[in-house]
């Protein structure tokens, strides 16, 4: 009696497996083209803000990081999370006889935005619309050197945004590149440890990414 259950559970076993090949094939040939995640960089931003202006006085260096990966949910709708990293330097040298003096700031922002885009062509790409929330951790730190004693002084607070874009993507035949560029408007409002300020200030916000679809 055993072997015979044996058997019969080899043979279920086995016939499970070969139906599941045959749907699998079925299922790859009959299966829709999907649309891929894309992983995008921001390469304008970055060449800016690597390029740092030098004088005899004043000294000014920034890194700007953003990346804008996409993951679609339908041929007309897609989530898009966009990551970011913000550092600006600024310093201010005083040299005379008497003192040698310096002052300057030191900016830290990082955060990340989330957010849907609506493909008004059906087919992930082509004209969008896109709405997005944001919320980043910011360090202000403010320093002054004189007679070579450093006096510093330094807060963080959280900065949300929400932004409404509209914008156009391409994906060119036959390769897995893609490129977006979109404009968007939206307010901002600021957050400490001890309370949440009202919206305050209005946004305007340029983006062009390229990058590679998987």
């Amino acid at each position: 009696m055993k072997k015979i259950i044996l058997i019969s559970v080899i043979f279920i076993a086995v016939s499970s497996f070969c139906f599941a090949e045959e749907v699998s094939e079925i299922a790859i040939i009959e299966k829709p083209k999907e649309y891929s995640v894309g992983v995008h960089i921001h390469p304008i931003s970055l060449i800016i803000s690597l390029t740092t202006p030098f004088t005899d006085s004043k000294e000014y260096s920034s890194l700007n990081l953003y990346s804008t990966i996409e993951i679609p949910c339908s041929p007309s709708i897609s989530f898009v999370i966009r990551p970011s990293l913000s550092i600006d330097e600024f310093d201010y040298y005083k040299l005379s006889q008497r003192c040698v003096s310096s002052s300057g700031t030191n900016d830290f922002i990082l955060g990340t935005d989330l957010g849907v885009r609506y493909y008004t062509s059906n087919n992930g790409k082509g004209f969008y619309v896109q709405g997005k929330i944001g919320l980043f951790r910011k360090t202000e730190e403010e320093y002054e050197t004189k007679y070579y004693e450093i006096t510093t002084s330094s807060k963080t607070f959280f900065d949300a945004d929400i932004m409404v874009y509209i914008g156009n993507s391409i994906r060119p035949k036959k390769t897995n590149l893609s490129i977006f560029f979109d404009v968007g408007i939206g307010i901002g409002m600021r957050a400490t440890p001890a309370f949440l300020n009202p919206p305050d200030h209005s946004r305007f916000d340029v983006n062009i990414g390229i990058g590679y679809c998987f």
